[in-house]
């Protein structure tokens, strides 16, 4: 870390920076559930990037082997999009879009987004992250709305209410 910046290694084994950070002096008495809030939900967004670059390096392995057959620049492009809506997801407050997608692939990012070892809910379609801090609902119709759209959501407790709520649309 240099200054406010995170960097990481490619697999070249160059420097390339990776994000940012902020540094915050909290009042820890006055704001303690505060603070611990916002530890929560970093951590959900740091175990979420890794779900992601795991996913993300296994698809471009496959690349690889594909050897620059036909589809894999579309695997790529899939893979970059994927990002985009998920990191969309972390981000926001609130109710937001986060994008369009086909209901394949809102299943396939929603179980990117909750992570390895979530569960299925009660209802039998919910899915849970392991630490209950993550909650994709698949793709439904939204009458207010007048289309169908799935919902990644974000919770400072497990069983808490959300305090993010990112809507995908789905095709």
């Amino acid at each position: 870390m240099e200054g406010n910046q995170i960097f990481g290694t490619t697999a070249s084994g160059e420097k390339q920076l990776v994000g940012f950070f902020e540094k915050v002096e909290p009042n820890i008495e006055e704001n303690s559930a505060e603070v611990i809030s916002t530890v929560q939900v970093a951590c959900g967004t740091v175990r979420g990037a890794i779900d992601l670059a795991v996913g993300i390096s296994g698809g471009l392995r496959s690349l690889l082997a594909a050897g620059g057959k036909a589809g894999a620049a579309e695997e790529v492009t899939t893979l970059v999009r994927y990002s985009g809506i998920l990191r969309r997801a972390t981000g926001g407050k609130g109710n937001f879009p986060i994008g369009r997608a086909t209901a394949q692939e809102a299943k396939e990012l929603g179980e990117a987004w909750v992570g390895r070892g979530f569960r299925v809910s009660s209802d039998g379609k919910t899915l849970v992250s392991a630490d209950g801090l993550r909650v994709f609902r698949p793709p439904a119709y939204k009458p207010n709305f007048g289309k169908v759209q799935a919902n990644f959501e974000q919770k400072l407790v497990p069983g808490g209410q959300p305090i993010s709520n990112g809507h995908l649309d789905v095709q």
